[in-house]
C-alpha cells in the first residue's frame, strides 16, 4: 500500500514538474528573423493605411512594437534581456522603413492633392503636359519658361495667350478633384525631388514619442515582461 502511494506522489511530482517547467530557449536566429518580417510586414500595412487616408495614425507605432516583441518572444519562447535589446533596435528599423515608404508613396499624393486646391498650380501643369505633346505654340512656350510670375505676354503674343489660357480654365473646370490630383503628380514628385532626403525624413516631437513608446513595448514584451502594469 505503502510502494502504490508512493508511486503515485512521483507521478504526481513528476506531473507538477512537467507543467511547471520553463521551455528551452531557441537560438537567436528565428526568433530576429520573425521579428524582421513582421517590422517589415507592419511598417508596409501602416505606410499603407497611411497612402490611402493621408493620415500616418502615429500609435500604430505602439502596435508595430508591440508585434515585433510579440512575435519574438513566441518563437524564442522564453524572453531575455538581449532578445528585448534586439526587437527595440527591429521596432526602430521598422518604423524607419513605414517613415521612407509613407515619404516614397504618401507624400506625392498628399502633396498633389495640396497643389491641385491652386488654381494657378494646376493651370500651369496643364500648359506643360499640353506643351509636351506639342499642343502649344512653340514660341509661346519659349516666352513662358523664360518670364516672370505677373509678366505679361508681348503683344504678337498676347491674343494666342489669352485664347489658350482661357481653354485651359474651361479643361480645368471639367476635371473631377482625382483627375486634378493625377494631373500635378509630376509636379509634386518635381518638388520633393528638390528636397533633401534630410529634410523628408524629419522627425517631428511626436514622432520621436511614438518612437520611445514602440521601442518600450518591443523590448518590454521580447524581455518576458508585459505591456500591462504588473
Amino acid at each position: 500500500m505503502e510502494q502504490q502511494e508512493l508511486s503515485e506522489q512521483e507521478e504526481a511530482d513528476a506531473l507538477w514538474e512537467e507543467m511547471t517547467r520553463k521551455p528551452e530557449p531557441r537560438g537567436l536566429g528565428a526568433p530576429v528573423v520573425a521579428g524582421l518580417i513582421t517590422s517589415v510586414v507592419v511598417a508596409a500595412i501602416w505606410a499603407l493605411v497611411a497612402t490611402l487616408t493621408g493620415m500616418e495614425f502615429g500609435y500604430a507605432a505602439l502596435g508595430l512594437g508591440a508585434a515585433v516583441g510579440g512575435v519574438m518572444v513566441a518563437t524564442a519562447r522564453v524572453g531575455s534581456a538581449r532578445l528585448g535589446k534586439i526587437a527595440a533596435v527591429l521596432a526602430i528599423l521598422g518604423l524607419l522603413a513605414a517613415k521612407f515608404m509613407i515619404m516614397e508613396f504618401g507624400l506625392p499624393r498628399r502633396l498633389a492633392a495640396e497643389i491641385a486646391m491652386s488654381q494657378e498650380m494646376t493651370s500651369t501643369a496643364v500648359f506643360n503636359m499640353r506643351a509636351a505633346r506639342g499642343l502649344v505654340d512653340q514660341d509661346i512656350v519659349d516666352w513662358y519658361e523664360t518670364s516672370n510670375e505677373d509678366e505679361e505676354p508681348p503683344p504678337e503674343l498676347k491674343q494666342r495667350f489669352d485664347v489658350l489660357m482661357n481653354d485651359i480654365g474651361r479643361e480645368m473646370r471639367g476635371l473631377t478633384v482625382s483627375e486634378r490630383e493625377e494631373l500635378v503628380r509630376p509636379v509634386a514628385s518635381i518638388i520633393l525631388s528638390k528636397m533633401p532626403l534630410s529634410s523628408r525624413l524629419s522627425l517631428s516631437v511626436w514622432d520621436l514619442v511614438w518612437l520611445a513608446l514602440a521601442m518600450g513595448a518591443a523590448h518590454r514584451l521580447a524581455s518576458g515582461g508585459s505591456l500591462l502594469k504588473e
